[in-house]
């Protein structure tokens, strides 16, 4: 039996697969990708990094560098950074990479289109989920108190369901409602079930180094007080999706 504590505030909460047909995603949306693509952008916020234009694929990113000269690109295809990318998807060498101040494209397999997708669909606002700023997530959107949270698992490629999405999902909606259990027991409590989950295996595989065993680690570990919140907007010319941090 799990304790609630009392609450006034009693939202409608939707847990949703983004690329399903006649998938509704609508008020506040939180597109989750753990492993890892929202725990790698939040240790880059951490270090300074002002903020992230999101790509569809690795040609819009590379589209858009023009735009946006300055700008590093970042991001994975099934775990394969190309070899004019500046930064992969890594949430460990996130955390040593020298990005202060500076402006990201940023396109991996699922998470990033799991969040385009929530802005086509018309929720507002969209932030990411992952353990990593958990518990940011939970004071801003208590703060916030909107009437419909529609929750997106982006998992596997875009596709496949992924368990730590899954779980993060089920444990935000649970705090979110009033169950009394706290981010470090879920994140510990996801974790442990992903040890044993096939598709976790290859962060423990010698043969995938580029899935590093540090980088499933780092994923749940709630550090980092801020939350990602994205926005469609026109700059230098062209509509850009900006994932930029807010302190809460």
């Amino acid at each position: 039996m799990f304790k609630y504590r009392s609450v006034s505030w009693r939202p409608d909460i939707r847990i949703v697969e983004p690329f399903a047909k006649n998938t509704k995603i609508e008020g506040l949306a939180v597109a989750i990708d753990v492993l890892r693509a929202f725990s790698t952008a939040v240790y880059l916020f951490e270090r300074g990094l002002k903020e992230i234009i999101v790509a569809q694929n690795f040609e819009h990113a590379r589209k858009l560098k023009p735009f946006f000269p300055t700008s590093l690109l970042m991001g994975e295809q099934d775990g394969e950074v190309p070899a004019d990318f500046d930064l992969g998807n890594s949430p460990w060498q996130a955390q040593f990479a020298d990005v202060k101040d500076k402006q990201a494209i940023f396109s991996t397999t699922a998470g990033t289109r799991g969040l385009l997708k929530a802005l086509e669909q018309g929720a507002r606002p969209v932030l990411t989920g992952s353990f990593v700023n958990m518990s940011a997530t939970l004071r801003h959107i208590r703060q916030l108190k909107p009437a419909i949270i529609t929750l997106v698992p982006c998992g596997n490629g875009g596709s496949l369901q992924a368990l730590e999405d899954a779980e993060y999902a089920a444990h935000l909606r649970d705090m979110l409602l009033g169950v009394e259990r706290t981010v470090e027991l879920a994140a510990w409590l996801t974790k442990e079930q992903c040890r044993h989950d096939v598709f976790c295996q290859r962060f423990f595989n010698l043969d995938q180094p580029e899935y590093p065993e540090e980088d499933f680690e780092q994923c749940f570990q709630d550090r980092v007080a801020l939350v990602a919140q994205a926005r469609t907007e026109v700059l230098n010319g062209v509509s850009v999706t900006m994932l930029r941090p807010l302190v809460v």
